[in-house]
C-alpha cells in the first residue's frame, strides 16, 4: 500500500466532509448518516449518528476492500460552555489549516477569544491514537479520542489455538 496516497486521499476526504460537499447518505441504522467521499477506485465513509456525533468510524476501501479505518469517541462534558459558534471558531479552522498541510495527523492547537483546541497524536497512517480538546475557561468542554490505521490480514480466532469458555446457561 502506497501510504502517501492513502493519506493524501484521506485528507481529500476530509476536506470535502469538512466543506459538506461529500455526498450524505443515510445508514440502515436508524439515526446514522454516513458522509461519502469517492475518488476513481478510492471510497471514504464517515459513519456517525445524528444524537451523538462524537462517536463513529471512518474507513477508506480501495478496489471495494477495506483497508483503513479509525474510530472516534468524544462527549460534551460542560455543555453550558459549547454551542455551534465555538465549534466553528476552534475545530473548523485548526483542522482546514492542518489539511491545507496535506496531513490529518500530527496535532494542532487553535485559540480564540472564547476557547482553544488542542489536539495530539502519535503514529502514522499505518496506525494511530490521538486525542483532541476544546478547552474553555480552563476547563475540558468538549473531548474526543481515536485511533485506527491500516487493515491488514490477521490470523483468525478461528485459527488460534485456545480453549473457548463455557457457555453458563
Amino acid at each position: 500500500m502506497d501510504i502517501e496516497r492513502l493519506n493524501s486521499f484521506i485528507v481529500k476526504a476530509r476536506v470535502a466532509a469538512l466543506a459538506r460537499i461529500a455526498t450524505v447518505a443515510r445508514s440502515s441504522e436508524a439515526g446514522t448518516f454516513h458522509l461519502v467521499w469517492r475518488e476513481g477506485e478510492w471510497c471514504y465513509v464517515d459513519s456517525s449518528s445524528e444524537e451523538t456525533p462524537l462517536v463513529g468510524r471512518q474507513t477508506v476501501s480501495f478496489h471495494r476492500e477495506l483497508i483503513w479505518m479509525m474510530n472516534y469517541y468524544g462527549s460534551v462534558r460542560h455543555p453550558e460552555l459549547v454551542d455551534p459558534e465555538l465549534l466553528e471558531e476552534t475545530v473548523i479552522p485548526a483542522l482546514a489549516d492542518m489539511y491545507s498541510q496535506h496531513r490529518f495527523l500530527g496535532g494542532f492547537e487553535r485559540s480564540c477569544p472564547r476557547g482553544r483546541c488542542v489536539d495530539r497524536s502519535d503514529g502514522n497512517a499505518t496506525g494511530f491514537h490521538g486525542r483532541t480538546v476544546i478547552i474553555v475557561d480552563g476547563m475540558e468542554a468538549v473531548v474526543s479520542c481515536y485511533f485506527g490505521g491500516l487493515i491488514t490480514e490477521t490470523t483468525s480466532l478461528a485459527e488460534l489455538e485456545w480453549e473457548r469458555p463455557a457457555i453458563v446457561h
